[in-house]
């Protein structure tokens, strides 16, 4: 659905919550008043649009009077959905507030990935490409795509940080969620080369190698089961997952967090 039609289906749910008698009771009370949504009715609808293992995590009022705003995970992803007052309409947004020229849809759904947490159990790092020292007592695993330009930055940072920081090493897991032409990771994969994919960010030529290593597969299907749907994509030792580029000062930050909740035995 693009975004006209998005606009148009919004508006349509506005103007119908604006109808005397649908949505407002006598005195003007506000739609939220009388109308619910329970998790049953939310995981419901979910169901009907293809998502029956889909978990209700919340639902309040959206920032568009007449609609319901859900937070949902599913297969490991965290997103949100707007249902209205009705029940028989949803849209996935995004809601945009012009006046401020941001995504609200968008920051509110990066907010709630930060507070996702990824099992790593079954997950190998002996193929992985390591910046820093391999024996650093914090490890961060990154998976990253020589074809992403969010990546390439986030692999400067990541280098400052290892740099300044000799008890952090990240792991990076090399996948295509990117590329279109999935030689280059390839390559990547079977030389074991930190160097090539500093090449490749910096998209200098990468020599062609082939092997039998199934690392780039391995590591897409973990990403998928996981709702890795992003590059780049980092886990930290607590277990949270961020989608996205930190810039250095932010991600050490955030890898001390990290560090303090495992001690303290508790996550994000």
């Amino acid at each position: 659905m693009n975004l006209m039609r998005r606009g148009f289906l919004v508006l349509a749910i506005v103007l119908a919550c604006a109808v005397p008698g649908h949505a407002f009771k006598e005195g003007g009370q506000s739609c939220a008043k009388c109308h619910t949504l329970s998790e049953t009715e939310a995981a419901g609808i979910l169901e009907k649009i293809n998502m029956p293992s889909a978990k209700v995590l919340s639902i309040g009022t959206s920032p568009i009077k007449g609609l319901w705003e859900v937070d949902v995970e599913n297969q490991g992803r965290r997103f949100i959905i707007y249902v209205d007052f009705s029940k028989k309409l949803i849209t996935p947004g995004p809601f945009i507030d012009y006046a401020a020229k941001k995504d609200i849809t968008r920051e509110k759904t990066e907010a709630l990935n930060q507070a996702r947490s990824v099992s790593v159990e079954g997950l190998s790092l002996q193929n992985a490409l390591v910046i820093g020292k391999a024996d650093a007592p914090v490890k961060v695993i990154v998976f990253t795509d020589p074809a992403c330009s969010y990546c390439a930055k986030l692999h400067g940072e990541m280098r400052i940080v290892a740099a300044k920081r000799p008890d952090i090493a990240f792991y990076l897991k090399v996948f295509t969620m990117v590329s279109r032409d999935p030689k280059i990771a390839k390559s990547i994969v079977c030389a074991k080369s930190l160097t090539m994919l500093d090449d490749a960010f910096a998209r200098k030529p990468v020599p062609e190698q082939d092997c039998a290593s199934k690392e780039i597969d391995e590591n897409m299907k973990f990403a998928e089961g996981h709702g890795i749907d992003a590059a780049p994509a980092l886990i930290f030792p607590d277990g949270t997952l961020q989608l996205g580029y930190s810039d250095a000062a932010s991600l050490e930050k955030r890898i001390d967090e990290a560090v303090k909740n495992k001690k303290e035995g508790r996550r994000r």
